[in-house]
């Protein structure tokens, strides 16, 4: 991400996605070596500022400054997240939190652009792809790799028709697995 520090870097992360589970924040950090203090230090000395709001019981870490997403896009966001996480804050220079049916478009260090969106219909799937085609400009190239995030493997045959560029499932860790590929 953009910044030296880990505590910068959270506090965009959190800015920009608003909601995340404690375990998501982990694995996207789980490279950075901070020599003063802990993640789940900062975390903590952070929701003691108000600045986030950490409810314990559920692990769920909310920018307190930001106004309450509704549980279903919350759920949505923290499903297609754990693709980011699975990447990785050292491998990832900029991350956008898309409007709906979308959740997040994110630049690699590569300058590589990937945009996730989770297959929670085929009607939200559907407005997704109409969104894509309606924001590229005519007579040039779509250099986006729009990524499908299916419920299951099953689901695969239901969505291939959308034409994505990629397909994945989650795990039961919650890594992402390329059920295909363009």
């Amino acid at each position: 991400m953009l910044y030296t520090e880990l505590s910068a870097n959270l506090y965009a992360l959190m800015r920009e996605v608003n909601t995340l589970h404690i375990d998501q924040i982990r694995d996207f950090f789980r490279d950075v070596k901070e020599p003063d203090f802990s993640l789940d230090y900062l975390i903590e000395r952070l929701a003691k500022e108000r600045v986030f709001d950490y409810d314990e019981p559920t692990g769920i870490v909310h920018f307190h400054q930001a106004g309450k997403i509704k549980d279903r896009y919350i759920a949505n966001h923290c499903r297609a997240f754990w693709v980011l996480s699975a990447i990785g804050e050292d491998k990832i220079r900029e991350l956008i939190m898309l409007p709906y049916p979308s959740q997040f478009m994110f630049i690699t260090d590569d300058n590589e652009v990937h945009d996730i969106t989770f297959a929670a219909s085929e009607e939200e799937v559907s407005l997704a792809l109409r969104k894509f085609i309606n924001t590229t400009p005519k007579g040039t190239t779509d250099l986006v790799e729009h990524i499908l995030l299916l419920r299951s493997k099953g689901d695969y045959e239901k969505f291939k028709p959308y034409n994505f560029d990629t397909y994945v499932v989650l795990n039961r860790q919650n890594r992402p697995e390329i059920v295909d590929k363009k």
